[in-house]
């Protein structure tokens, strides 16, 4: 069998294996690869078979529901919006406690900005902020300090690099906009290099 016709081999792929996977919902993307090496004499790549988990895991399906919360001295609703995994299983995706089922408190809910987190991989920092302009594109600390730690390199003594870092994990979880203004100046105060590194590198709060 070719591969030539993707999404006809996918669509193959998929009959050869859903029968098993509604008996097994956890059959692993590498078992379908043996099973299917093994039954028809095919070898195929991995990502051939998690494609088709993929598609059929993650739908584009919000379901939208209020329950009235029963309290004798607290009055209101839970507006929330849910989602299925692959199992067929709901999963909350965000809740918001109202006074009442209304067309401001639905918006406020609909309305929450979206926060992604990444390493900054190739194209995700210039993708998100293009499809997604309203909402904030935050990084993987390990990466960040990772970065910060090969910038540093032979650059500053041991001691005076530990304590940079220790100013960059403030920077990085400070809660609230007084503490991560309050750790900005700390790094200024210390070396105006490595505050010029932070702000190149979008670490914002």
């Amino acid at each position: 069998m070719s591969d030539g016709h993707p999404r006809t081999f996918k669509k193959w792929v998929a009959n050869a294996v859903k029968g098993k996977l509604v008996d097994k919902p956890t059959y692993r993307a590498s078992e379908m690869m043996r099973d299917i090496r093994r039954d028809y004499g095919i070898s195929i790549p991995y990502h051939q078979t998690s494609a088709y988990g993929f598609e059929v895991g993650c739908r584009p399906m919000l379901f939208l529901d209020e329950t009235h919360i029963k309290q004798h001295r607290v009055q209101g609703v839970i507006l929330a919006a849910s989602a299925l995994n692959g199992n067929n299983e709901l999963f909350t995706v965000v809740y918001s406690i109202a006074d009442s089922e209304t067309y401001d408190n639905w918006a406020l809910l609909s309305d929450r900005r979206i926060t992604f987190l990444s390493d900054r991989g190739k194209g995700l920092k210039e993708a998100i902020p293009d499809i997604f302009p309203n909402n904030h594109h935050g990084y993987y600390f390990q990466h960040i300090m990772q970065n910060f730690n090969d910038q540093c390199a032979g650059k500053y003594v041991a001691p005076f690099k530990k304590l940079l870092r220790k100013i960059l994990q403030r920077i990085a979880y400070a809660v609230t906009e007084q503490e991560y203004q309050d750790a900005m100046m700390a790094i200024e105060l210390n070396s105006a290099d490595a505050k010029e590194w932070v702000l190149r590198n979008d670490v914002d709060h």
